[in-house]
């Protein structure tokens, strides 16, 4: 009997629960908890925004340290100084003992707040503000540490001359325990100079918009700067660096996809799809092999959770994995809005997770719980696939799934099943979902399925 073709390649296994989720135990304020995230070692920096509904309650930055998956939170900042509308914790930035948080708004032209760790203390070191007086520049929007240098954006900032908003960064080195000024840098020909920052080993990367098309990127190494070395044709979401590639979510009408550069060369060497759907993805995070893509937005006016997109890098290519989700209720919850990842430690924002108050969550995730992943055939196969009526699961060690449950490629939880192999799809339309089959021995494995 022809049962059709055996999908061997789709299945995937993941240690079921691997991502924790997070909340401040003590002195909590705002919502949005998740809005901003940052990383580095054991310690995780996690933003709350204020919120205007009555009360009026003040943003708020948290630190966290996660041992063995176990998240336990070590400080909260909340400076006196700071008012709701000063939008404390727009940006949070982590390297080693030192963090910077930046206050766009902070007495109208903005400010940064920076943290040392003293022992096992978060202790308040120093106030920065913005070298221009000129109101209005957003300074402390963004915030990176590298080493000795803290690199603040001020996108809004005004060059003389300048009709539109060009944007600086502006550079700080530390000298013993004080933050020096050092230079400003900003490009005449092009806005928002400075809307999003990153940094890789020695190289740090800074990109402003050329026009309502693209970004244009300038490469910033230490202590000197090289001209622009490079422009893109498609809208730039979201970009990172690592070993020596430039990775570029792009996003042009409802074609979402990843490109590749060397950028010392501006050569693309790789083109990696992102699954079609109607999710904006807007966020990236790259570490060694791994991959993730998340977002903020969707096209169509549909609820549902949103995912977190798994790549791996298999030899020279990238391949695409499965889904993470949040665990919370089905709802909007803009889970993968804000990533962070420093080796194997992986941050996921939730901001918008709560069942009537956009409370918000975050999730650590050990990524090195997902090395074990792959296209696997030895322990799952799912059969037919395509499938027109039914699938059925098979184990190699003969155990029925406990639970099988099907997912839209939006992530919204279709239906679910107990305690049995084949499961009925007939009612599905044609398309793509995901199922997620648990088993009693704690795997979850997760398997894209093709209904016909």
């Amino acid at each position: 009997m022809r049962i059709g073709t055996l999908l061997l390649i789709s299945c995937l296994f993941q240690i079921a629960g691997a991502q924790v989720p997070f909340y401040p135990t003590q002195n909590i304020s705002g919502h949005r908890f998740g809005s901003s995230v940052a990383v580095s070692g054991n310690d995780i920096v996690v933003s709350s925004v204020s919120t205007f509904l009555f009360p009026v309650t003040q943003g708020s930055v948290y630190v966290f340290e996660h041992s063995n998956g176990t998240l336990t939170q070590t400080a909260n900042f909340a400076p006196s100084t700071i008012l709701p509308t000063d939008g404390f914790g727009a940006s949070v930035s982590i390297d080693n003992d030192i963090i910077a948080v930046g206050a766009p708004g902070h007495e109208g032209t903005g400010a940064v707040f920076i943290y040392r760790k003293n022992g096992t203390q978060w202790e308040f070191e120093h106030q920065l503000a913005s070298p221009f007086s000129a109101p209005g520049g957003l300074f402390g929007t963004n915030t990176v540490i590298h080493d000795d240098l803290l690199l603040v954006a001020a996108p809004a900032a005004m060059q003389p001359g300048v009709p539109q908003f060009s944007g600086y960064v502006h550079i700080f080195q530390l000298v013993d325990t004080q933050w020096n000024y050092m230079h400003s840098m900003s490009l005449g020909n092009v806005t928002n100079y400075g809307e999003k920052i990153r940094k890789d080993g020695t190289t740090i990367i800074i990109s402003g918009t050329t026009n309502s098309e693209g970004k244009k990127f300038v490469n910033y190494l230490l202590s000197t700067s090289s001209p622009e070395f490079g422009s893109a044709e498609q809208i730039i979401s979201d970009f990172q660096i690592a070993e020596d590639r430039l990775y570029l979510l792009t996003r042009e009408s409802q074609n979402q996809e990843i490109l590749v550069i060397d950028y010392l060369t501006w050569d693309i060497v790789n083109t990696i799809a992102i699954p079609a759907s109607d999710q904006i993805y807007t966020s990236l995070a790259v570490s060694g092999d791994k991959m993730f893509v998340g977002s903020s937005e969707y096209v169509l006016q549909m609820t549902r959770k949103f995912p977190v997109e798994y790549f791996r890098k298999v030899g020279s290519e990238w391949q695409y994995q499965y889904p993470i989700f949040g665990t919370a209720p089905d709802g909007d919850d803009n889970f993968g809005q804000a990533l962070a990842i420093d080796g194997e430690n992986l941050v996921i924002g939730a901001p918008q997770e709560g069942v009537v108050f956009a409370t918000g969550n975050a999730y650590y995730l050990n990524t090195s719980t997902l090395s074990v992943t792959g296209y696997d055939s030895e322990h799952v196969v799912v059969y037919p696939n395509p499938a027109t009526d039914s699938f059925t699961v098979k184990s190699d060690k003969n155990q029925t799934p406990e639970v099988i449950e099907i997912y839209s490629v939006a992530g919204k939880k279709l239906q679910q099943t107990n305690s049995v192999s084949s499961v009925d799809i007939s009612h599905l339309q044609t398309g793509i979902y995901f199922a997620r089959i648990t088993f009693a021995d704690g795997i979850l494995h997760t398997c894209k399925i093709v209904k016909q």
